[in-house]
């Protein structure tokens, strides 16, 4: 998460964007997915790429952090606006869960989407809801709404240039 962060920081910093954040919260699955900080083990690796953020994520108080959002709101991410409602089963009230996110960023100019893997694949429709990716139709409503979109995405097991491309395709 540290990149993601650093990141976010970096772009809405230089442009003075207001900054939402969609979490996509899914229920705990025991595993340690999301717990992963071996980064701050590595400090003479990556505290350069932004000191003030890796210190705030060494402190005592985001590790017991209850819900991401708490401390994005104030400390790592100041004034962004976070959504951070666990993603919700069905395809009625994940609509509603969408419009709601919509509801919530509608001050802001950079949408940050946070689903744990990306973007749905095209093989997967609409559907077989999958808590784990964001549809391109979910994300239709914030483009119309003339917010600059920021989407996390894994590298699926395929060669990434292919990957890039095909993804550029497809949100072209």
């Amino acid at each position: 998460d540290f990149l993601k962060y650093a990141f976010l920081r970096v772009i809405t910093a230089d442009s003075g964007a207001r900054l939402g954040v969609v979490w996509m919260l899914t229920e705990d699955d025991s595993t340690d997915h999301g717990k992963r900080r071996r980064y701050l083990d590595q400090p003479e690796t990556w505290r350069q790429v932004d000191p003030e953020l890796f210190d705030l994520l060494l402190a005592p108080e985001h590790a017991a952090a209850a819900a991401p959002g708490e401390v994005l709101r104030d400390r790592i991410l100041p004034g962004a606006g976070v959504f951070g409602n666990l993603m919700p089963a069905g395809r009625e009230l994940r609509r509603k869960y969408f419009e709601e996110a919509l509801q919530h960023s509608v001050e802001t100019d950079v949408v940050f989407f946070d689903p744990d893997t990306g973007l749905a694949p095209a093989s997967i429709s609409m559907t077989a809801v999958s808590p784990a990716h964001v549809h391109l139709n979910e994300l239709v409503p914030f483009y119309q709404a003339e917010k600059t979109l920021v989407i996390f995405q894994h590298y699926p097991r395929i060669p990434r240039p292919f990957f890039r491309k095909s993804t550029a395709d497809r949100l072209r």
